[in-house]
């Protein structure tokens, strides 16, 4: 009877010691097993894409205008296209050209937006003396377009910024039948412009409120 329960007691006594090593072996493991997975991985698992950087060139890929006559250059948009050149001489215009996308959008008005890029004669000695000789608030007439030294009428919201790192004016100004928010800047022996028609808004809205701005952003001198 007493070899019996002995022999019961012994059996219990293994029992426990075989169990209590099985858990506390698996604690070790369990805990090896969560100490061998860094944080570094649930984060960059988790991890979102990376946005875009601040600052980046968002002109990277447009098309680049040079003149090597009058040393300017500027960026605009690879969609847009040089639609026409001209000079008008009666206006002391010497030469200019029109950037549009030539891709026609339906809508009535005048006319479909266009950046246009022009060079005058440089007739008096400062930026500020042309703009007040060439420019009136006044509405515009037959008598001063046939034969006056005003180009723009209607003139508004005049004010001096930059222009390839040089002081430029800039304003809006009304003109039978189109809205020019001309830019202009004084190089040495011209008075060098960029000009934002944008009557119709409805046609080409990403001209006028994303990419006229960077074109002006890219506008420099080149001597």
């Amino acid at each position: 009877m007493n070899k019996g329960f002995a022999t019961i007691l012994v059996l219990l006594v293994v029992v426990l010691v075989i169990g209590g090593y099985l858990v506390y072996s698996g604690k070790i493991i369990i805990n090896r097993s969560q100490e061998t997975v860094p944080y570094d991985v649930y984060k960059l698992t988790n991890s979102s894409p990376s946005p875009t950087p601040i600052g980046a060139d968002e002109t990277a890929n447009w098309k680049t205008y040079t003149n090597t006559i009058y040393k300017f250059s500027f960026k605009y948009p690879p969609a847009y296209t040089i639609i026409s050149e001209s000079a008008n001489p009666a206006l002391q215009k010497l030469f200019s050209f029109v950037i549009q996308n030539p891709e026609r959008r339906p809508g009535g008005g005048y006319p479909q937006p266009y950046v246009e890029a022009v060079v005058y004669e440089k007739d008096v000695s400062s930026l500020e003396e042309w703009v007040s000789k060439h420019t009136t608030a006044l509405p515009v007439d037959a008598q001063s377009i046939s034969g006056g030294s005003l180009f723009y009428f209607e003139v508004r919201d005049k004010r001096e910024t930059t222009l390839g790192g040089k002081k430029a004016i800039t304003f809006k100004a009304g003109s039978m039948g189109s809205s020019p928010s001309p830019t202009f800047v004084l190089s040495r022996n011209h008075i060098i412009g960029l000009n934002l028609d944008s009557e119709n808004e409805s046609k080409d809205p990403d001209l006028i409120n994303i990419y006229y701005p960077l074109i002006l952003s890219t506008f420099k001198f080149l001597e």
